[in-house]
């Protein structure tokens, strides 16, 4: 509990962040694989010693795997690309549905103004919009901006509307608009990796929690659990809502409610065991085709690239090529023998 009673989210909040975190980056790393083999690096000569695993012929392998690499790139690039046009979108759809409505700046004197400077947040970044479909909500990559709709004042009570503009000015401050869209567009672009998808909407349900527990701070924690009350049923205005920022009585709103009267702290996580394991897998693969492509291929001079020293046979033939040669003869491409014999063509 803090000082007001509010339910604090506190240390386990913040190693939860924390390791949230490490995840994340750790799954934007490992792809690396994917692309960094193109860049000259000391692992491409330590690889280059390397002809086999265990009874596996390296050259073989890295043929065989290079249609799968190549999806990889296709993926990575496709899934770039359409994070990046679905964010224009999102970001066009909330521009038409407000250009029909009347945004104006809050007027001196305004309940909303007064409620603001006791939340502490700049009557500068409000905007009262009339007939707005839900009630607050924060939007805006450099300069956020608080829309609240005209009619909310008459229904909250002046320490309600405090809570609420409390609550928004938390957003505003940590600019939560573009972190998270910046998070759901890293998890639009790496869509073949559900996990990063799932660590989203974790870090989307703990900025509502951060902020509810400034709010709790400021007006207390019982305004604030009566003020997400009265929004959950929040009905009005005929602009489609689809576009705008949501606020609907939804499984968080109602653990926001309970944690604050103290009844829990954090919202259940989105990630489970399977999602990891998936990623695990999916990043072991990635980064053993990502080894397999820095290899150094032999190189048949005049005529560009060859699976191995055998131009004639298909890699998956010559896949266990340990098993075709002994001591006596030994594989054609092991270390120090496949230059030799390809120079000697």
């Amino acid at each position: 509990m803090s000082q007001s009673g509010a339910a604090s989210c506190g240390a386990p909040c913040q190693r939860q962040r924390l390791v949230a975190t490490a995840i994340l980056l750790l799954l934007i790393a490992g792809t690396s694989p994917v692309v960094a083999h193109h860049v000259p690096l000391p692992l491409d000569r330590a690889l280059g010693r390397i002809d086999h695993i265990g009874g596996v012929c390296v050259a073989a392998l890295h043929q065989m795997l290079l249609p799968v690499h190549w999806s990889l790139h296709v993926l990575l690039v496709g899934g770039l690309g359409s994070a990046v046009a679905e964010r224009i979108r999102a970001w066009r759809r909330l521009r038409r549905a407000l250009a029909p409505l009347a945004i104006l700046p809050p007027a001196s004197g305004d309940p909303i103004v007064r409620a603001a400077v006791l939340a502490g947040l700049d009557p500068a970044r409000l905007r009262v919009v009339r007939g707005l479909p839900n009630p607050v909500f924060t939007a805006g990559f450099v300069s956020p901006l608080v829309y609240v709709a005209e009619e909310l004042a008459p229904r909250l009570s002046e320490s309600e509307l405090v809570a609420v503009l409390a609550h928004e000015s938390v957003h505003v401050s940590r600019r939560d608009p573009l972190r998270l869209s910046l998070l759901r567009g890293l998890s639009l672009a790496f869509f073949w990796i559900p996990l990063v998808r799932r660590l989203a909407e974790d870090f989307a349900d703990d900025a509502e929690l951060v902020a509810d527990d400034f709010a709790a701070r400021q007006a207390g924690q019982l305004r604030v659990a009566a003020a997400l009350v009265s929004l959950s049923s929040w009905q009005g205005g005929d602009v489609d809502r689809e576009p705008l920022v949501a606020f609907r009585s939804t499984p968080l709103v109602a653990r926001r409610v309970q944690r604050l009267l103290g009844e829990g702290c954090m919202a259940p996580s989105h990630v489970t065991r399977r999602a990891v394991m998936a990623a695990a897998i999916t990043l072991g693969a990635v980064w053993g085709i990502g080894l397999l492509m820095a290899h150094p291929m032999p190189s048949d001079h005049g005529r560009g690239v060859v699976h191995c020293a055998h131009p004639t046979s298909l890699p998956f033939g010559h896949l266990f090529c340990k098993a075709r040669h002994t001591a006596a003869e030994p594989c054609p491409h092991a270390s120090g023998r496949a230059a030799g014999l390809l120079a000697g063509r």
